[in-house]
């Protein structure tokens, strides 16, 4: 399987590389006999996200919803916490709360700004893990 140290370079996904994943396991999968092609979309289908609700989740910034939805659960709490924590300290008069919120308000406008290609990179590497689990081998 393929791991994510191509895709990201300083945390930042390269949309290129996410789409060339992209037709590459379409091609793997169209090459699958209609058994196996019908096994992988049947698995496949219950894990994928839809980028939409992705970025719909997003809106409520301040939240982090849309972490939990990709399963990043500790990236939720991480976002949840350090907003929460930002509120407090900016209601006892400490500079440092405003910039922990405004930090977390530009990291999730950022991850709003490029939701589509963040939610093809979770899809992608799904299929790949039931690509892998139908065929034993990886599609690249």
């Amino acid at each position: 399987m393929a791991g994510k140290s191509g895709l990201k370079i300083m945390g930042i996904l390269k949309k290129e590389e996410v789409l060339r994943k992209e037709e590459m396991l379409r091609k793997r999968i169209g090459e699958l006999s209609s058994d196996n092609r019908y096994e992988f979309y049947k698995r496949a289908n219950r894990k994928i996200k839809d980028p939409d609700t992705y970025a719909v989740l997003n809106y409520l910034i301040i939240i982090g919803l849309h972490h939990f939805y990709l399963g990043k659960w500790v990236l939720g709490l991480l976002n949840i916490a350090i907003f929460a924590a930002g509120i407090i300290m900016l209601f006892h008069g400490e500079l440092i709360g405003a910039h922990m919120v405004w930090g977390i308000l530009i990291f999730e406008l950022h991850q709003l700004f490029r939701s589509q290609i963040i939610v093809k990179d979770h899809n992608n590497r799904v299929k790949e893990q039931v690509y892998f689990s139908i065929t034993g081998s990886s599609p690249y």
